[in-house]
């Protein structure tokens, strides 16, 4: 099976694409799926200390809840973010050519949203789109 590179000009998130599959194959060197997973699904699932594990691969300010209520403060959404992930892999910042590798944080679930939760900023804002709303992470900036 062939890896697939993401380059179409109009898809925003083709280099998050491309860093998702790059991190899959960095985990696990032999694996056939090479190519982004379905909204949903785990990014990989691969086998950890004997346990099959599930794994995030997140870049940037991406989407970490889908069709969430609005009502109340985004950080109260915190604790409901990837209930079936064991592993999130965050890496901040994305650009063309980057050192991906060097750039990644990998978290437990329960530290991912400590990370969130105790940033000196608000981390999570709502993004409204299409008639729903999501949760995105904050930029750094």
């Amino acid at each position: 099976m062939e890896r697939k590179f993401y380059n179409n000009p109009q898809d925003k998130g083709a280099v998050q694409k491309n860093i998702e599959v790059t991190v899959r194959m960095a985990i696990s060197p032999k694996t056939k799926v090479l190519k982004c997973q379905d909204q949903g699904k785990a990014d990989h699932r691969c086998k950890y200390q004997g346990t099959m594990v599930n794994v995030e691969i997140k870049c940037g300010c991406g989407k970490v809840a889908y069709n969430v209520n609005p009502e109340g403060p985004a950080e109260a959404h915190i604790p409901n973010i990837y209930p079936n992930m064991d592993y999130i892999v965050y890496i901040p910042e994305t650009y063309n050519g980057m050192d991906i590798l060097t750039e990644a944080w990998v978290f437990t679930r329960q530290q991912f949203l400590g990370f969130l939760t105790n940033y000196p900023k608000p981390m999570v804002k709502y993004n409204s789109y299409n008639g729903t709303t999501d949760l995105n992470i904050q930029s750094f900036n």
